[in-house]
């Protein structure tokens, strides 16, 4: 049966909603830590989409672990992974990211990501389906329909395929 026990509706943004995001090696650093953590049992992933400024997902954070240290640790090592690579790919593309704080040099990721509780069934359910179909509603849209964006888990709700091995299975 399904629960709705510790589970969120969570968005993350890059600073400045640079489009980061927008090249697939990014993305698939996101990727990589959603499989870490569900891995790690402190997570279950339901929903989520990456889009080229920000991400959604809908999460249930597994006890004991808490929501704001599972998240604080996603987007230490997803911008720490980013960093890296942008200082692969030269100065001019980290210096983007600079930043004039005491604690730091870099940024990628804006402070204070949201998470809303998910305490109903048709909450959680317009919440997927706002992640779903924000690709089709982007400024410059990213696919025709919600199931032909790759970095979605639209394709599971919509077909029952499952293109990623870390998303939980519907329960209901």
């Amino acid at each position: 049966m399904f629960h709705l026990q510790n589970q969120y509706f969570t968005t993350c943004t890059i600073l400045d909603w640079n489009h980061l995001l927008a090249n697939d090696q990014f993305k698939d650093i996101i990727i990589d830590s959603f499989r870490y953590f569900t891995k790690e049992g402190s997570v279950a992933i339901y929903a989520f989409v990456i889009m080229p400024n920000h991400m959604h997902v809908v999460w249930e954070i597994k006890e004991p672990f808490e929501l704001s240290k599972i998240q604080h640790r996603l987007l230490k090592f997803t911008a720490q992974r980013m960093k890296f690579e942008l200082q692969q790919s030269g100065a001019w593309s980290l210096n983007r990211h600079r930043v004039y704080k005491a604690d730091r040099k870099f940024q990628i990721w804006k402070r204070c990501s949201l998470s809303k509780p998910l305490y109903t069934l048709p909450f959680w359910l317009q919440k997927v389906n706002y992640i779903h179909l924000n690709p089709c509603r982007y400024k410059t849209p990213l696919a025709k329909e919600p199931e032909d964006y790759k970095y979605s888990s639209a394709n599971y709700f919509f077909t029952g395929v499952k293109d990623w091995d870390f998303l939980a299975d519907r329960e209901w």
